[in-house]
């Protein structure tokens, strides 16, 4: 009888084990499920952050010469991107987009999450779809 007690304890005390071995198995893999679930929200939201437009009302813009200043094809507004201005020294290129309002007489500065590079004497056209680049590009030498 000792020796059929002595097995049964051991069969228990594997199950035991395993039983152990499985709710770790178990609980690790929740929590990587868990870290799963944070990264993936993670990543959501920097790529919500990479399509996100901020506009925001602002004063005029600064001095420029070439930019492009377009009528928007829809509503009452006017469309400057782009553009050049030298003080003297060094010439700053600007790639900032603004929206002038013509009834309310505002601006509003347009914040893309990728825009395109800075340019200068360059042509746009517009249609309701989206902007056309007919470009030269001045690229600051100094």
């Amino acid at each position: 009888m000792g020796r059929k007690g002595k097995k049964e304890k051991k069969v228990k005390g594997a199950e035991k084990t395993a039983a152990k071995m499985e709710k770790k198995v178990s609980k690790r893999s929740r929590k990587e499920e868990e870290d799963l679930e944070a990264l993936i929200a993670e990543f959501q939201l920097l790529d919500a952050k990479k399509t996100q437009v901020v506009e925001s009302t602002c004063p005029p813009p600064p001095p420029r010469l070439h930019a492009s200043l377009c009528a928007h094809p829809e509503k009452d507004e006017l469309i400057l991107f782009g553009g050049e201005y030298f003080n003297g020294k060094k010439t700053y290129l600007y790639n900032d987009l603004f929206f002038y309002n013509i009834k309310k007489n505002t601006w509003v500065k347009s914040e893309i999450p990728s825009p395109p590079p800075r340019r200068c004497a360059h042509q746009v056209s517009l249609n309701a779809v989206r902007p056309l680049f007919h470009e030269w590009v001045c690229v600051d030498f100094q």
